[in-house]
C-alpha cells in the first residue's frame, strides 16, 4: 500500500495532503506523527488520527521536524477482504488495522494495541502504508 502526501508550510501552518492509498478512502485512516529533531535526539510532538485526507497543524516553535504519513486500513476492511486470513499469509503474521481513533494489530485470531513506535519501527511487508518527509520551519523568529 502506498502512502502519498504533501506538506506546505505558511507561517506557522502546515498543511498536510495526502491521499487513500490503494484502497477506499471509506476503509482508510490517516495517521500523521509530528517529531521534531535536535543535536540531541528526536521526541513525538504529536499524534493526528484522521479520516480526512487534509488536516493543518500550527507550529508552536522553529526548528528541524519529520512528519510521518502513515495510511492504516480499518477493521472493516480488514473483514471484507480477509477470506480464511490469506491476508496474514501475505503481509506476515500481524495485519495492522484502525478502529475508531485506536490502531490495532491483528494476528488471525485477536487484537492487540499498537503503540507509535511499533509503527514507526514496521518493515516494507506490513500491510499499510508509510511515508516521511523533513522540513526545516523558521516562522517564531521575528
Amino acid at each position: 500500500m502506498r502512502a502519498r502526501f504533501d506538506i506546505e508550510q505558511k507561517d506557522c501552518n502546515i498543511l498536510i495532503t495526502g491521499d487513500c492509498g490503494d484502497i477506499p478512502c471509506s476503509q482508510t485512516v490517516k495517521l500523521n506523527i509530528l517529531q521534531k529533531n535536535t543535536t540531541k535526539g528526536s521526541s513525538l510532538v504529536e499524534s493526528f488520527l484522521t479520516y480526512d485526507n487534509d488536516m493543518v497543524y500550527t507550529l508552536t516553535s522553529d526548528g528541524y521536524y519529520t512528519i510521518y504519513h502513515l495510511v492504516i486500513p480499518t477493521v472493516e476492511w480488514l473483514n471484507l477482504n480477509n477470506d480464511d486470513n490469506h491476508l496474514n499469509r501475505k503481509f506476515g503474521e500481524e495485519i495492522y488495522v484502525a478502529s475508531g481513533k485506536t490502531i490495532l494489530k491483528y494476528n488471525g485470531e485477536s487484537y492487540e494495541n499498537v503503540t507509535l513506535e511499533e509503527l514507526l519501527e514496521c518493515k516494507e511487508k506490513s500491510n499499510f502504508g508509510i511515508e516521511k518527509k523533513d522540513f526545516f520551519s523558521l516562522c517564531i523568529i521575528e
